[in-house]
């Protein structure tokens, strides 16, 4: 029995390390975005990237999921190992959401401040239509 909890141990132990690895990437990624946001580049491929990386994170909770039940059934308390990677995937979860919400009101304020510009342009566009011989 006990080389079967070592052995559960392990493999959720790899499980929640696979998944603070994704949750590190995202982070890195996010780090990414804001930097180019903030120097007014593109993040256009990195919300690919960011998308990706999410699907990628659902995969692999979903094939852990197995692991980390059977191990919560096993175990009155997790091991330190656990609580450790645990807290450190939470910690991380949470920073990174924070960055995301800036990032998201960093792009809804530089929407607001387009859409004069647009409605103008297509006010412009509308002029210039009306007045072109048919």
């Amino acid at each position: 029995m006990e080389r079967n909890n070592n052995r559960l141990e392990c493999e959720m132990q790899d499980a929640l390390k696979a998944i603070l690895i994704r949750y590190q990437g995202v982070d890195s990624l996010v780090d990414r975005m804001l930097e180019k946001h903030n120097k007014g580049e593109s993040i256009s491929a990195e919300m690919g990237m960011l998308d990706a990386a999410k699907k990628e994170i659902v995969v692999v909770e979903t094939t852990t999921k197995a692991y980390r039940d059977r191990y919560r059934e096993e175990n009155q308390l997790a091991s330190e190992a656990v609580r450790k990677l645990t807290t450190d995937s939470a910690d991380l979860l949470a920073a990174t959401i924070k960055k995301i919400q800036v990032l998201e009101k960093h792009t809804r304020e530089s929407q607001q401040k387009l859409l004069p510009q647009l409605g103008a342009s297509a006010r412009a566009s509308q002029m210039q239509n009306a007045y072109r011989p048919g």
